[in-house]
């Protein structure tokens, strides 16, 4: 089975162009979808890939604590830190890692797969193998709910920050909740972030 995605060809962001380059820069792995075709008709753009699903997200919000088991969640953190670590030998980092981004596939060797490559950004030059140096203020990168501290003061992102959005996420599906969930201002959550201990989030 396969998906598509698609966009307007008028949309200035191009984020389908941008991540079908990030797709065929990827070394063949278990742990993305494949790859399939990427095009454009006259006034869409698009991209087909494999298809898993359902998300990780999804898969919590159909249990009715909207929540996973602590063995379940174990298993499915343990998956997720190898797709972000394939994703980084890759030489990218994704800066928008969430349950989301996760989805099942049909595997118990490799159960998930990671998605959503739009936002990725290598930190890698693939010639000489040196860390690439970017502009000392790009701006705020990621998900409100998950995005790291570093996205919040527009520096640079790198792997440590896909960890800590990393770490949000096993939180959020473990316990169904984070303290700032319902918090849309991201002043505010970035406080909050800044000030929660580790007590906090693992109630």
């Amino acid at each position: 089975f396969y998906s598509m995605k698609i966009e307007k060809c008028s949309s200035e962001k191009k984020a389908l162009h941008y991540e079908q380059k990030v797709f065929k820069s990827l070394n063949s792995s278990v742990y993305f979808p494949e790859f399939v075709k990427y095009g454009r008709t006259q006034d869409y753009r698009f991209l087909v890939m494999e298809c898993f699903g359902p998300s990780i997200e999804t898969l919590c919000l159909i249990h009715i604590d909207k929540h996973l088991s602590l063995s379940t969640s174990l298993r499915l953190s343990i998956e997720m830190l190898r797709c972000i670590q394939e994703f980084h030998n890759n030489g990218f980092i994704h800066r928008d890692i969430k349950p989301a981004n996760f989805l099942l596939r049909k595997s118990k060797r490799y159960p998930i797969v990671l998605i959503d490559f739009g936002l990725a950004r290598r930190y890698i030059n693939p010639v000489d193998g040196e860390i690439i140096q970017y502009r000392e203020q790009p701006g705020y990168v990621g998900t409100n709910k998950f995005a790291s501290l570093n996205a919040y003061k527009k520096i640079k992102l790198s792997q440590r920050d896909d960890l800590m959005s990393w770490f949000y996420s096993v939180i959020k599906i473990r316990t169904s909740k984070l303290p700032w969930d319902d918090i849309k201002d991201k002043g505010m959550t970035y406080d909050m972030k800044e000030k929660a201990s580790v007590d906090q989030l693992i109630v």
